[in-house]
């Protein structure tokens, strides 16, 4: 390994646990390997990272004696693989085969999945998994398919009754184990950019053949609740949820209008709209943050900031200094203490925050 700035990070800035959008190059066979710059799944004690290659490759690395300790060949991976929130399984995608892989946690091959079908075009799409920690399953959709698919890692996950079944317990219908097999929910039309609300069964996601309109789906009882009455291309793939005065919120940017949207989960009504300097904003936060952070789109003269929104009065609280560079990322240390932005452009800098006091406290620069 040549290029592990994540693991220099963390012993520079004391950060541990904090992953921020890495450039990784991995030693394979002899040759250098690099992986894909969207992030690293992380293990949930912290201590280890799965990092995927454009040419399929996963590498499982040791973050505390930064070494490389597994590497499987699957295929053609798109993004970073998805690691269950018990750390004992990671899903990944295979865009060659338009599949899914499970790997245990020493990435030994355990399950295949085909990619779910897409009656349009008779042809699979390209699967996106996301982990549910609370419900302990990875939850898949594919922006071509009506199929949202639940695959639970729970050892004592109930038994999956596919169609309509009158009362399960008189055996109306076949089962099949519900422990890492495939739970259906068919919906009337595809949606994808998913955003999976921790702590409830419910999944958002947008509906763009239904002029862009934002559906709610119920996982337990596999169908659709609500629909979002929004405009302006909402994006909720880039929400965040978070906790505002008791009530539980959700904040959803837009591509095309100049805003942010403000949610209430249990009415499923917008209840403040936040207006933004441009549209195409994206967010980030922690549990342990009073604030969400907003990026504003880069200017004319490739500057940009973050803006921060205080979570209880839903106002803006404040922004940093001009950034040179698109802010494509933040991610934020295990315990939310520390934020690191990731900036695109010329200098390719990390920027360390403390979450808290919002002051900068370190500068990293990159070289890929």
């Amino acid at each position: 390994m040549r290029n592990l700035w994540l693991a220099l990070l963390i012993g520079f800035a004391g950060i541990a646990g904090c992953y921020a959008n890495p450039v990784f190059i991995a030693e394979v066979d002899g040759r250098q390997v690099s992986l894909v710059d969207s992030g690293a799944a992380v293990s949930p004690d912290g201590r280890y990272a799965y990092w995927g290659s454009a040419d399929g490759w996963i590498v499982k690395s040791d973050l505390q004696n930064r070494s490389q300790i597994a590497r499987v060949h699957i295929g053609k991976l798109v993004g970073a693989p998805s690691v269950s929130s018990d750390g004992r399984w990671v899903l990944a995608v295979d865009s060659r085969s338009r599949g899914l892989k499970l790997l245990d946690a020493d990435l030994q091959p355990v399950l295949g999945y085909p990619a779910p079908q897409s009656p349009a075009k008779g042809a699979a799409c390209i699967p996106v998994a996301r982990d549910a920690p609370a419900r302990k399953s990875f939850v898949i959709g594919c922006a071509g398919s009506p199929d949202l698919w639940e695959i639970s890692y729970d050892p004592n996950a109930g038994p999956i009754f596919d169609g309509l079944v009158h009362d399960y317990r008189n055996g109306e219908a076949i089962s099949r184990p519900g422990f890492l097999g495939i739970r259906r929910t068919l919906l009337d039309i595809p949606m994808d950019d998913l955003f999976l609300e921790s702590g409830s069964p419910y999944v958002l996601g947008l509906a763009r053949l239904k002029d862009d309109s934002v559906e709610v789906v119920n996982l337990d009882i596999r169908r659709r609740v609500a629909p979002l009455a929004l405009s302006g291309q909402p994006h909720p793939g880039a929400a965040v949820a978070f906790q505002s005065k008791g009530t539980r919120m959700i904040a959803m940017p837009h591509g095309t209008k100049a805003v942010v949207s403000v949610i209430d989960i249990q009415t499923w009504r917008t209840t403040r709209v936040l207006n933004t300097p441009a549209p195409g904003v994206l967010l980030w936060s922690h549990p342990s943050s009073a604030y969400i952070w907003v990026s504003t789109p880069v200017d004319s003269a490739g500057k940009s900031t973050l803006t921060f929104v205080d979570k209880n009065t839903l106002a803006y609280a404040g922004a940093t200094q001009e950034l040179t560079g698109t802010v494509d990322h933040v991610t934020f240390s295990h315990a939310g203490k520390y934020a690191v932005v990731r900036l695109s452009g010329r200098d390719n800098l990390r920027r360390v925050y403390d979450a808290h006091t919002l002051l900068q406290v370190a500068s990293v620069p990159i070289d890929p």
